[in-house]
């Protein structure tokens, strides 16, 4: 096992130091990749002028031997690739000489069979494309300075781009899998703090990030701290109310009326979050209630909006869940 590991190391290295610099690439030539402990490995076999390689997943058994699980016609020649430890997956990101087209994000099957051929498109949005990912005139770089691994407990492969943005991908079944509210909200934070957007706002008995673009007005305080944030196109209105007499506005009891309910541990305060639909209208509700009753940081908490998409979505949980009580 140390022999493959040394083996693979060397090679890694030696891919990495041949890196494409501006629109020049190299022959991508033959390489060997490894998953994290160094029991399976995967060459890609790439001969000169083909535009798909030769993939063989493969591990090393007691007495050295190696024994081929697959070996399988790519459907390109992959950038870099992922290797599951769990099962026999493999993922390919990329295609040498034109990153960020087709062929984005493969993922292989057990027997090495596609499961999944992600073109960038299917991805991103054309805005986040065009806005975010650093171009050149043969590649789309979407991948720089990304976080990028595969989970063995739950099966998914996990990308955190350099923006923030998570995209998960389930290995069985080869479906982008949906990303934990909290995880969304996380993000929308990360791409925030990136631009230095994010704004400490203080809610009288607490305060919240606020994300650039939005105002902050208050509009009551005869029982609780009431308020609202309010976008800058006035198409996104984040309703609080915050004290001992505010009530708790989304909790457990309140599931059956949700089409979702969530629950959510965040920095040592209790979050439960409920989309619901009103009069033709779908409202987002987040209740945070603190560990002590006896001070601000116990009373409940409540914001709401009413929303249109998912970035709606990530606004309100990214004020929502930054709440902090006074002590």
């Amino acid at each position: 096992m140390s022999k493959l590991r040394t083996v693979v190391g060397g090679l890694l290295l030696f891919c990495l130091s041949m890196t494409a610099l501006g629109d020049s690439w190299i022959n991508a030539g033959s390489r060997i990749f490894a998953e994290s402990s160094g029991e399976r490995g995967f060459k890609v076999i790439a001969a000169k002028g083909e535009a798909q390689a030769r993939g063989v997943l493969f591990y090393v058994d007691g007495d050295g031997t190696e024994k081929v699980l697959w070996d399988k016609k790519l459907a390109n020649i992959p950038v870099s690739v992922l290797v599951s430890s769990a099962n026999n997956c493999v993922v390919m990101l990329d295609t040498w000489g034109s990153s960020g087209y087709d062929h984005a994000l493969v993922v292989y099957g057990v027997k090495g069979e596609v499961v999944a051929d992600f073109k960038l498109a299917d991805l991103l949005s054309k805005e986040e494309i065009e806005q975010k990912v650093v171009q050149s005139k043969s590649s789309r770089d979407w991948l720089r300075e990304a976080d990028k691994h595969i989970d063995e407990t739950t099966g998914q492969l996990v990308i955190k781009l350099q923006w923030g943005k998570l995209i998960t991908i389930d290995l069985k079944s080869g479906k982008v899998a949906a990303v934990p509210a909290a995880a969304r909200a996380e993000a929308k934070g990360v791409e925030n703090e990136k631009k230095g957007a994010a704004t400490a706002v203080n809610l009288g008995v607490g305060t919240v990030n606020m994300p650039a673009g939005y105002t902050q007005k208050r509009i009551g305080t005869t029982d609780s701290e009431m308020g609202e944030i309010t976008r800058g196109d006035g198409k996104l209105v984040v309703h609080y109310d915050i004290g001992a007499m505010a009530g708790t506005h989304m909790h457990a009891r309140l599931k059956a009326e949700c089409v979702w309910y969530r629950e959510q541990d965040v920095g040592g305060q209790k979050a439960f979050v409920g989309l619901v639909k009103k009069e033709g209208s779908r409202q987002l509700v987040v209740t945070i209630q603190g560990a002590a009753a006896q001070d601000a940081m116990g009373y409940p908490s409540n914001f709401w909006a009413d929303i249109q998409g998912d970035e709606d979505v990530a606004d309100v949980l990214v004020i929502a869940l930054t709440y902090h009580g006074k002590q």
